[in-house]
């Protein structure tokens, strides 16, 4: 991991509400646009979820696995199908 994505991390680490990116970039000392780049990229890693009001974006530490995260640990086969019977995902056992 980056040392900015740790940076990141830390300064959302314990807090008890989303923080915006002016506050993170405070916390870390590192420029918003850069930060602003990384909460992206982290994002879609799954390390932190983004909640948007209006134009405003905050962002929290995640502390849990997603669900296909613990179904590929699984080593029985699994299909997970919506109500409209189309597959959704498949493991690999």
């Amino acid at each position: 991991m980056d040392t900015i994505h740790e940076k990141i991390l830390s300064s959302l680490n314990g807090e008890k509400k989303p923080l915006m990116i002016r506050e993170i970039s405070e916390k870390c000392g590192i420029h918003r646009q850069t930060i602003a780049r990384n909460l992206d990229v982290m994002e879609l890693l799954g390390l932190v979820r983004k909640i948007e009001i209006g134009n405003a974006k905050k962002y929290y530490q995640i502390n849990t696995l997603p669900i296909s995260a613990l179904i590929d640990f699984a080593s029985d086969l699994i299909i997970i199908i919506n109500s409209h019977h189309v597959i959704e995902y498949i493991n690999k056992p």
